[in-house]
């Protein structure tokens, strides 16, 4: 790194800076920043050197690089939909067909992207191959690409892209479409005379891998686009109900409950079903003075009402 200064005097003022401590944060910035005028990377480090210190400066210091490189709608778009998938290396051509995309040579262009860059930016983006936008994304340290060629992305990204760019969810339509168990594990593809025990494991690992999908997407939609958050907030803990983990759909169904009350108010069809539900979904996990005070909730509520 110190021969990239000597090259080019004008990093030599960022040598101490908490940027290029950071590798996460060093790699962005090298890679985004060579072919800037000097001045304008003196201008650059400024900047950086404006944000003030705290617990939260990598985070601080990488939305910073996020907006001052200013990426193109299609990158940006591009890292939403790795950020909606589970924290592992992906494989392009599982990505690609993940997004509907015919190949991973095949130009960006669905209707989640046009939604995406009608409502963050208007201005003209050309259509780029999936594969060009990879390569690009990875060679400017956006996306990391392990050695078999698979993408994923750091994590402390996703929270400076859920600030940044307020994920909706008609951001991931083909993803969302893509998300059902037949994705991962079609029953064609099943042999009838495997053992009905190695049928069962594919399955489950075909249920793991649904979930880790779910489970990306949903902690990234913004909780303000109530309908669809609560829409795959119910996949999830449907989810869960059908695996037996029910601490963990107590925690989503309770969730739901507290959306549709405000959103809805307490008086609506859908606030007592879901009212209803997770209390006969405390009675099953044997919870009995949790469901007891539903169920008499759901009582008062639809007194009233009638």
């Amino acid at each position: 790194m110190m021969l990239f200064y000597n090259l080019d005097p004008a990093f030599s003022d960022a040598a101490d800076h908490p940027v290029l401590k950071n590798p996460l944060l060093a790699s962005v910035f090298l890679k985004n920043s060579w072919k800037k005028q000097p001045e304008n990377i003196r201008n650059l480090i400024a900047r950086l050197e404006s944000v003030s210190p705290g617990e939260d400066l990598e985070h601080q210091l990488l939305t910073a690089l996020f907006r001052t490189f200013d990426l193109k709608p299609a990158m940006k778009w591009v890292m939403l939909q790795y950020a909606a998938m589970p924290d592992i290396s992906q494989e392009p051509a599982f990505v690609a067909r993940l997004l509907h995309l015919k190949s991973v040579q095949a130009p960006v262009y669905s209707n989640a992207y046009n939604i995406f860059k009608g409502k963050y930016r208007h201005d003209d983006d050309p259509v780029v191959h999936f594969d060009q936008i990879l390569d690009w994304l990875s060679g400017h340290g956006w996306l990391v690409v392990d050695e078999n060629g698979e993408h994923y992305l750091h994590r402390a990204f996703v929270r400076v892209l859920r600030e940044q760019c307020k994920p909706e969810f008609d951001y991931f339509l083909e993803m969302t479409k893509s998300l059902e168990l037949k994705f991962f594990l079609d029953e064609n593809d099943w042999e009838e005379d495997d053992p009905e025990e190695d049928n069962f494991h594919l399955k489950r690992l075909s249920e793991e891998a649904y979930e880790k999908h779910l489970s990306a997407l949903f902690h990234l939609i913004q909780e303000d686009d109530a309908e669809n958050y609560l829409n795959l907030l119910n996949k999830y803990a449907d989810l869960l109900h059908v695996r037996l983990d029910w601490e963990k759909e107590m925690m989503l169904r309770e969730k739901a409950v507290s959306i549709l009350e405000r959103t809805e108010g307490t008086e609506s069809d859908r606030f007592l079903l879901a009212l209803g539900n997770l209390a006969m979904l405390f009675y099953r996990a044997g919870k009995y003075q949790k469901a007891l005070v539903h169920f008499e909730r759901v009582l008062e509520i639809s007194k009233q009402v009638l």
